[in-house]
C-alpha cells in the first residue's frame, strides 16, 4: 500500500537545512524515494535550493524543490536557508512504500534544525497517519464531526417508538437488522485456525449450526469489539456486527499466511448501494413470538438451545434460524439471501397480526440494549501499542476507527483509559485458556481480578426532570436529553462518581418505555457495584462541550443513580441467564 507521510521541521534564523537521502531512513535500495520540500515564507524572504534553480521566496509565497534518490544513496539535496528570525517550515513527502518509517522519527538532526515531526492530515492514507497528524487520539476522537451510529434502512418509527418498545415485552416485535451491521464471510481450510488465534473464546465443541459471541482482544488484553459468529458449514463461517472486529480478522487473513477467503458486505450507511445487501436478517421477539412462529410453520417451531441454528421455510423461502434475541425476550433470528427478504418479512407480519406484532423502527431499536444488558459500543483498543502499529498502518485513513467519535463527561488524555477488558463487558465467562490467542498472556495476568463489574444505573426521576426543565431557561442549560436514546456520539463515555471520585464509566444511556426510567449501562469498581448503592452520573461535557455537531453549548451537571441489576429486564435476567454475557456470570 502506497503511503504518503509528511515530516515538518522548524528552522532557526540564519541556519541552512539540507534534505538529502541521508536524512531519509534507509530502505531497500530498489525503492525510489522522491522527497518534495515545500517551503512557505511567512513574514520575510528565504532561499530554496534544489534540483531546480535556486529561488528566493518573498513573504507569503510558496516554492517547491525536489530530488529523487535510489534507496539510501546520496543524490541531489534540497537546502533551505532562513535569512532572519522568522520561523520556516519544510514538509518532506516520501512516496516510497516504506515511507511510514518517518513515523519512527529517525530523520535529522542537521545544523539549525529543531527536530519536531508533524504529519499532514491531508496526506494521510492510514489510521496511523491520521493519529500522528492529530497528536493525541483522545482530542481527535472527542472532536470528530460524526454523531451516533444510525439505524438505516428502516423508518425511525412505524407507529410510535413508545408502543414499539413496549411490544417486545407485551406482545411481539419484528426487528429488521438487515442494514445497520456489517457482514463478513470467511471460508477456507484455515478459517477455524484463524478464528481460534484471534478469539478469547473456547472453540471446543464448536460445530456446524452453532453460533457464539466472538470476542477478540489486542496484545495487551483489551477488547477490540464483539460480533456474532455463525458456523454455517464445513470451513464456512459468517460474522455479523460492527466493523472493528471484521477489520481485525481481514487484516490477519491478509497478512498472516492463512489459507482463507474473506468477503466483506459493508453496512448500508458505509456503502454507495445501501439496499444491495448480501443477506437479510430479522428477529421475532416477545412473549408471543413462538405463537407467531407456530402460525408461520403450521407446527411447533424447532426446539433449539440458545445460539443453536436450524432450517425452516417462511413464505416459501428456505430460511436459517438462530435461537437468539436482542431484547432479551423469547424468539428467533432468521436470515437468508437478500432477494428473499420481502417475501419473508410479509409472511411474518401477516402471521403476527393476530398476536399483536409490531415492526420496530430505528428509534425504538436503540433502546433494547438498555433492557438486555449488552454494551454495544466498546471503543476498539487499536490506537496504541507498537505491536498494533502494522494494523494501524494497514487500516485506511477513512476507516471506522478513524471516525469513531467519543462523547460524554469522562475525559482522560490517555486513550487507553477508554479501553475495556472482557470482564468489564461481562465477557469474563468467555475467556478460556485452552488455546493460544492474541492477548492471552495479558489476560492470564488479570484473570484472578479484581475486575470491574457491569451494572445498570437507574437515574433519579427528579434529577432527570431537573435536567429536562433546564431547557426552558434562556441560559445555563444542561445537555439536551434525546428520547429514547440519549447517546450523541459513536462511543459514549460518561463519568460515574462517588463522593467526587470517579468509580467507573457509563457506556450507553436512554429511556426505557417498558421500565418508565432513564437507564444507563455502566462499568463500576467492584466495591461500588452492589445493587441498591447510590452513585452519581455526570451528564454533559466539560467547558461547554466539544466541537461535535451533536453537542450544543451547555453546562455539565450531575444526576443521582441507583445501581441496579444487569439486565434490568427480569425476563432477560432469568430466561436468558445461559447467555452469560448479559450478567457476566454462568
Amino acid at each position: 500500500m502506497n503511503r504518503r507521510v509528511a515530516a515538518a521541521w522548524r528552522i532557526r534564523s540564519g541556519a541552512t537545512v539540507s534534505l538529502s537521502p541521508t536524512l531519509v531512513p534507509a530502505v531497500e535500495t530498489a525503492t525510489l524515494i522522491r522527497v518534495l520540500a515545500r517551503v512557505r515564507a511567512t513574514g520575510s524572504a528565504c532561499v530554496v535550493a534544489g534540483s531546480a534553480s535556486d529561488r528566493t521566496l518573498e513573504p507569503d509565497c510558496d516554492a517547491c524543490a525536489s530530488h529523487v534518490a535510489n534507496g539510501a544513496v546520496n543524490g541531489s539535496t534540497i537546502s533551505v536557508t532562513s535569512q532572519n528570525a522568522t520561523t520556516r517550515e519544510i514538509i518532506a513527502r516520501d512516496n516510497s512504500r516504506d515511507s511510514t518509517r518517518f513515523q519512527d522519527k529517525t530523520v535529522g538532526p542537521a545544523e539549525g534544525l529543531t527536530q519536531t515531526v508533524q504529519y499532514d492530515p491531508e496526506m494521510a492514507t492510514s489510521l496511523e497517519d491520521v493519529l500522528q497528524a492529530a497528536g493525541n487520539p483522545v482530542t481527535h476522537l472527542r472532536n470528530l464531526q460524526s454523531g451516533p451510529n444510525v439505524y438505516p434502512g428502516v423508518p425511525p418509527e412505524f407507529t410510535n417508538w413508545r408502543d414499539e418498545t413496549q411490544a417486545w415485552q407485551k406482545t411481539c416485535v419484528l426487528f429488521n437488522q438487515s442494514y445497520h451491521m456489517a457482514d463478513l464471510a470467511l471460508e477456507g481450510p484455515d478459517a477455524l485456525k484463524l478464528l481460534t488465534r484471534l478469539g478469547i473464546n473456547s472453540f471446543a465443541g464448536f460445530a456446524v449450526d452453532k453460533a457464539k459471541q466472538f470476542v477478540p482482544c489486542n496484545y495487551d488484553g483489551y477488547v477490540i469489539g464483539d460480533v456474532i459468529l455463525f458456523y454455517l458449514g464445513p470451513n464456512e463461517f459468517n460474522l455479523v456486527g460492527r466493523i472493528p472486529v471484521l477489520n481485525w480478522i481481514r487484516f490477519h487473513a491478509a497478512t498472516g499466511g492463512y489459507d482463507v477467503k474473506v468477503e466483506l458486505d459493508e453496512r448500508s450507511a458505509a456503502r454507495p448501494d445501501p439496499f444491495n445487501r448480501k443477506s437479510y436478517r430479522f428477529q421475532i421477539q416477545g412473549p408471543n413470538a413462538m405463537k407467531v412462529m407456530e402460525k408461520i410453520l403450521g407446527t411447533k417451531p424447532p426446539e433449539l438451545k440458545f445460539f443453536n441454528m436450524g432450517h425452516i421455510t417462511i413464505g416459501g423461502k428456505p430460511v436459517r434460524t438462530l435461537r437468539h434475541g436482542m431484547a432479551g425476550q423469547p424468539g428467533f433470528e432468521v436470515f437468508g439471501p437478500y432477494a428473499d427478504s420481502e417475501a419473508v418479512r410479509e409472511a411474518i407480519v401477516k402471521a403476527g397480526e393476530e398476536f399483536g406484532i409490531r415492526q420496530v423502527g430505528g428509534r425504538a431499536y436503540s433502546a433494547n440494549t438498555l433492557e438486555s444488558g449488552w454494551i454495544p459500543s466498546p471503543l476498539p483498543a487499536v490506537y496504541t501499542g507498537e505491536q498494533m502499529k502494522p494494523y494501524r498502518q494497514w487500516l485506511p485513513a477513512d476507516c471506522y476507527e478513524a471516525k469513531a467519535s467519543i462523547g460524554g463527561s469522562f475525559n482522560s488524555s490517555n486513550i487507553e483509559d477508554y479501553y475495556l477488558t472482557p470482564w468489564d463487558l461481562g465477557y469474563g465467562p468467555h475467556v478460556k485458556f485452552d488455546h493460544d490467542f492474541i492477548g492471552r498472556e495479558a489476560l492470564e495476568k488479570r484473570a484472578n481480578g479484581p475486575h470491574r463489574k457491569k451494572v445498570t444505573l437507574a437515574l433519579d426521576n427528579d434529577d432527570v426532570l431537573r435536567v429536562i426543565a433546564s431547557q426552558y431557561q434562556k441560559d445555563r442549560r444542561a445537555k439536551f436529553i434525546e428520547f429514547p436514546s440519549a447517546v450523541y456520539s459513536m462511543h459514549p463515555y460518561d463519568k460515574v462518581t462517588k463522593n467526587g471520585k470517579t468509580i467507573g464509566v457509563s457506556t450507553w444511556v436512554g429511556y426505557s418505555a417498558n421500565e418508565g426510567r432513564m437507564l444507563t449501562l455502566a462499568i463500576l469498581d467492584p466495591e461500588h457495584a452492589l445493587a441498591g448503592n447510590e452513585v452519581t452520573f455526570v451528564w454533559g461535557e466539560e467547558n461547554g462541550g466539544t466541537t461535535k455537531p451533536t453537542v450544543e453549548r451547555h453546562v455539565q451537571t450531575e444526576m443521582r443513580a441507583i445501581v441496579s441489576p444487569v439486565p434490568y429486564s427480569e425476563v432477560a435476567r432469568t430466561q436468558y441467564a445461559e447467555a452469560g454475557w448479559r450478567t457476566g456470570t454462568r
